[in-house]
């Protein structure tokens, strides 16, 4: 239960940073306006909300959604670092913004059913709102950290590797949850 609170802490830390910060993180890459900064920024949740209804039919027929979970953070993380490392040019680093909403959005619904799987059902209904009382903290740290790593460097490729190290260690760590039924 431990392991999916930080899991989802981890998590809600990568998706907050990413949601509040993502116009003006997109702004600095691309060098635009705030109007072109905030068209730009829908086309990640579009591409989101399309592969994540291939991502959860996967995630029905398949079952494993431990495996599938962790899947999906690396994605998240590879497509933020990749992002920060190709900042020069800004429709790669943007292609790779793309690709890691793909991440920090699919986790939610694939993630929630882990602990339905992994509790015993006396104990899941108590855990369940532990893991989302505590884990939902990271939805204060992601924007203060991201927004406070920019106000330190003058640039926001600190807080999007930030927010990559937290997927990361969420990927990490939703490997070593153990099912108990």
């Amino acid at each position: 239960m431990i392991i999916l609170t930080l899991v989802y802490f981890f998590g809600v830390t990568g998706i907050y940073g990413f949601v509040i910060w993502l116009p003006s993180i997109i702004g600095s890459f691309a060098h635009v306006g705030a109007a072109e900064a905030s068209f730009l920024s829908d086309i990640p949740y579009i591409a989101a909300a399309i592969s994540l209804i291939f991502i959860l039919r996967y995630s029905d027929k398949k079952g494993n959604r431990k495996h599938l979970t962790a899947i999906i953070f690396f994605v998240a993380f590879a497509g933020l670092t990749l992002s920060a490392l190709f900042i020069s040019n800004a429709v790669v680093s943007f292609i790779f913004f793309t690709i890691s909403a793909i991440g920090i959005f699919s986790f939610l619904p694939v993630f929630w059913n882990i602990p339905q799987e992994s509790l015993t059902r006396e104990s899941s209904a108590a855990s369940i709102g532990m893991i989302n009382g505590l884990g939902n903290l990271g939805g204060i740290v992601g924007p203060i950290l991201v927004g406070g790593l920019e106000s330190y460097t003058h640039s926001f490729v600190s807080g999007v590797y930030a927010m990559a190290f937290f997927v990361l260690i969420a990927g990490i760590l939703v490997m070593f949850v153990k099912y108990s039924r």
